[in-house]
């Protein structure tokens, strides 16, 4: 199976599954040099593969694969390869021997995984490798970010699949996890599929709960409250006796809903279970058995790609399940 993403915006911040860094597979990165790619800092562009999340999600800076052309001059220049470990770069290696870039050329980079190392080729002709420094299966996100342009991204996998969906019914589940919780599962962008919830309502809640069905493939600009692309999102808020649904788009905040089918039920100190059913035309929750409420999308639920959970909650259990 192939995902393919055409344009991206730089600087570009891309989640990778799982199964897109088997040993054989690519990620194959069509572009463009600019012009100017010579000038400025020596950090012409870069690509960097974080380890786990990046820090634009909450999360530690580790980079298990940096990948920086650095150009001194229209058309010479060095490639740079590193990885970052808690604040220090690791031992540095440049080669200065080949270097494929021009300004105002196009190129292709394809990374290939394998159990050992990367591969690197420019236009077709392999060049470079670095070997693994972190487990390539934690690798779970990929910044571009440069003077350059980027016409797409293709990320090839070595197993053919059929096309939908691409998991089987197979559940998938996460046992009390951490609050505040971000998680990548491109299950979500394959309807229909269910998110099951069981928690507790923290005694004296603090802070609204937010449940998040998040777009983050095109969160690439971050406001300071952070993602400013949310399909679906439902605001918990236990004094004011109110669940609040919205869409925010580009930053904006839509038209609210509130009405609930039978009555609040999340109280403080409450436990519960939610069942979140994501379809082709809307989301339906049931809260502790009893249909709560349907919210029509706003966006195409394709985009939904990751849950977020944040607020005065507990967590005891979190269950992907698709249907076919």
């Amino acid at each position: 199976m192939h995902r393919f993403i055409q344009n991206p915006a730089l600087p570009a911040c891309l989640a990778i599954t799982n199964d897109e860094l088997l040993p054989g597979s690519k990620i194959v990165i069509n572009g463009q040099c600019r012009m100017d790619v010579h000038r400025g800092d020596v950090d012409s562009f870069r690509i960097d593969l974080f380890d786990g999340q990046c820090e634009h999600l909450g999360y530690s800076k580790n980079i298990a694969f940096h990948f920086n052309p650095r150009f001194r001059g229209p058309n010479h220049g060095s490639i740079a390869m590193n990885s970052y470990r808690q604040g220090n770069w690791e031992h540095h290696i440049e080669n200065e021997y080949q270097f494929p870039f021009r300004a105002g050329q196009r190129f292709t980079i394809e990374l290939q995984c394998q159990s050992d190392q990367f591969q690197i080729k420019v236009d077709g002709s392999y060049i470079y490798q670095f070997k693994h420094r972190y487990d390539y299966r934690r690798i779970g996100r990929m910044h571009i970010d440069g003077r350059l342009t980027i016409d797409s991204i293709r990320f090839e996998t070595i197993r053919s699949q059929p096309q939908w969906p691409v998991y089987p019914p197979t559940p998938r589940s996460v046992m009390c996890p951490t609050i505040p919780y971000f998680d990548y599962d491109i299950r979500l962008s394959q309807q229909p599929v269910e998110v099951f919830l069981a928690g507790k309502i923290d005694t004296f809640p603090r802070e609204y709960i937010q449940i998040n069905l998040v777009n983050s493939e095109r969160n690439r600009y971050w406001n300071g409250n952070g993602i400013v692309n949310i399909p679906v999102h439902f605001s918990i808020r236990p004094f004011q006796r109110e669940i609040v649904r919205n869409t925010l788009t580009a930053g904006i905040w839509g038209a609210e809903e509130k009405h609930l089918y039978s009555g609040y039920s999340l109280n403080p100190g409450c436990r519960f279970d939610m069942m979140i059913r994501v379809d082709r035309h809307q989301v339906s929750v049931a809260i502790n058995g009893q249909s709560a409420f349907e919210y029509r999308h706003r966006h195409s639920p394709n985009s939904i790609d990751a849950l977020q959970v944040t607020g005065s909650i507990y967590l005891e259990h979190i269950r992907f399940q698709n249907y076919s």
